[in-house]
């Protein structure tokens, strides 16, 4: 996504499966959540999700309507 920034790094040990990289790439309310298989480097998921206005990720953007 040219012209995002990572705005959060997770590593994700995942026991039999294969452990990943978990990144939250953020540009302005566009958010995009991949998923990097930690040994090929291999994007393994990529989803894209739009920011409420409130932030606190409840699906909620605040507004009464």
């Amino acid at each position: 996504m040219p012209g995002s920034w990572v705005s959060e790094l997770d590593f994700d040990s995942r026991g039999q499966q294969a452990d990943v990289w978990e990144l939250e790439l953020t540009k302005g309310t566009e958010r995009h959540e991949v998923d990097v298989d930690a040994a090929s480097g291999k994007v393994t998921k990529q989803q894209a999700d739009q920011d409420d206005d409130d932030r606190d990720d409840d699906g909620d953007d605040g507004d009464d309507d």
